[in-house]
């Protein structure tokens, strides 16, 4: 598989999950401080805060930035032609 290939699907895979992060904290985590006191609202968005800045987020979160950045870069170096051999513009396949 061609380096252009791996860049494109490590960063929407990246894209992809600090997606589903941000739903799961607007869907399911601010809605339930929502019903709590001010003081527990402040005290847990702390926690939260110093809970997510550990490694495998800022991995994850720094990460697809630079991985997408390949991409664009490893794409423009490419003359716009599709990343896989033989497929269309469409999104490639991986088997």
């Amino acid at each position: 598989m061609k380096l252009r290939a791996i860049a494109l699907i490590l960063s929407t895979l990246s894209a992809g999950l600090m997606a589903g992060l941000f739903a799961a904290f607007a869907y399911a985590v601010m809605p339930g401080l929502k019903r709590s006191s001010d003081r527990t609202l402040v005290e847990a968005m702390q926690h939260i805060n110093v809970a997510i800045l550990n490694p495998l987020f800022m991995i994850l979160f720094m990460g697809g930035v630079v991985v997408m950045v390949a991409a664009v870069i490893l794409h423009w170096r490419g003359g716009g032609a599709p990343p896989c051999p033989g497929s269309s513009p469409a999104p490639c396949s991986i088997w």
